[in-house]
């Protein structure tokens, strides 16, 4: 990764996390030199910290979106052990590709 690219990363990582904080939603960090932001849906299912409330409602409302938000996330060994085996693909702040 170039020197650009990690600043980057980083800056995305802190404002991802300084914004789930200053609004109260459910976060996490994977593990790693890099770690990458996770968000979760609210206790009540009403919201998701990786989707703004209007797009939240909308994929709801999809099967095929429905089906995507309940794809495994790829690199659960990169994950804290209590969140593996619930963490999925669209949690993640960032692409890893």
């Amino acid at each position: 990764m170039t020197n650009q690219a990690s600043k980057l990363r980083i800056e995305l990582r802190e404002r991802a996390s300084h914004w789930a904080t200053a609004n109260a939603i459910r976060y996490y960090s994977s593990l790693g030199q890099a770690p990458t932001i996770l968000f979760s849906k609210s206790a009540d299912l009403s919201s998701h910290g990786n989707f703004q409330p209007d797009s939240w409602v909308a994929i709801q409302a999809s099967d095929a979106w429905i089906r995507r938000l309940r794809k495994p996330h790829s690199r659960s060994d990169a994950l804290p052990v209590e969140m593996r085996a619930t963490a999925k693909e669209l949690d993640s702040s960032l692409n890893n590709s």
